[in-house]
């Protein structure tokens, strides 16, 4: 996992990941700007800073949460597969 800010364009969303490094780990935020200009935070673990799961999320209809904790890739590859 790459663990530097990210930045791309994916399905008309200009996305990013930031970072907040703490004292004994680092949180990745998912942050997805609409074409309306309209901010979303991503409720995905923070522990995932990968871009491919953000892309999923996209993909899975920006989910909301399923149960008491954030999203993870599994749940997001889960709702895709279910979907199809």
């Amino acid at each position: 996992m790459s663990w530097r800010d990210e930045f791309f364009f994916y399905k008309g969303y200009n996305c990013r990941i930031e970072h907040e490094y703490e004292e004994d780990n680092i949180k990745a935020w998912h942050i997805v700007v609409g074409p309306d200009g309209k901010e979303i935070t991503a409720d995905i673990t923070p522990y995932d800073s990968s871009t491919e799961t953000l892309r999923l999320w996209i993909d899975a209809g920006m989910p909301k949460r399923i149960s008491s904790g954030p999203l993870h890739r599994e749940d997001l590859e889960k709702m895709i597969y279910e979907r199809a």
